[in-house]
């Protein structure tokens, strides 16, 4: 369920990110096509995350992806996109979703998806791997609590 990126309200990704309450950082990794077992077991990678919005008011949160470098060399983090949920609705980002995050050029993901939000919001990640004969073989569920966002000079470290 992704929606259009964040264009057209006038704000800057910096400016947005100084003006959020609460970021959510869920760790992924994800594949369209088996692994061959380079950095990971063989097999199929998947991750949904469930995003709620607990309160009685309607927000906006934006979504980016930060994927894992390679050979200790970090890669570019996505463009922010946004969406909208109302009291008590809930969305799901899955497979499709952070594959378009990350440009659709990828089969194998791994990384992190920054949730920024105004409030604090009920998120839970589903993990699940499948082996070679295509069945799970395992499955976790993580509630993934919010941490309080500090708006950092450009340039420093988090």
């Amino acid at each position: 369920m992704l929606v259009e990126p964040f264009l057209g309200l006038g704000k800057s990704v910096n400016r947005l990110r100084a003006e959020r309450s609460a970021e959510q950082t869920v760790a992924l990794v994800e594949s369209r096509q088996k692994s061959r077992g380079h950095l990971h077991a063989a097999g199929a990678y998947f991750t949904v995350v469930n995003v709620h919005n607990p309160t009685d008011q309607q927000i906006a949160l934006t979504k980016r992806l930060a994927r894992v470098g390679v050979a200790e060399k970090a890669s570019p983090v996505s463009e922010a996109a946004s969406a909208m949920l109302g009291p008590d609705q809930a969305l799901a980002v899955d497979c499709p979703d952070l594959h378009q995050l990350s440009g659709g050029t990828q089969d194998f993901l791994e990384g992190y998806l920054l949730i920024d939000n105004p409030t604090h919001l009920n998120v839970v990640a589903t993990y699940s791997a499948a082996g070679e004969n295509g069945l799970v073989t395992t499955l976790d569920v993580q509630r993934i609590a919010p941490t309080t966002a500090v708006a950092h000079p450009a340039g420093t470290a988090r």
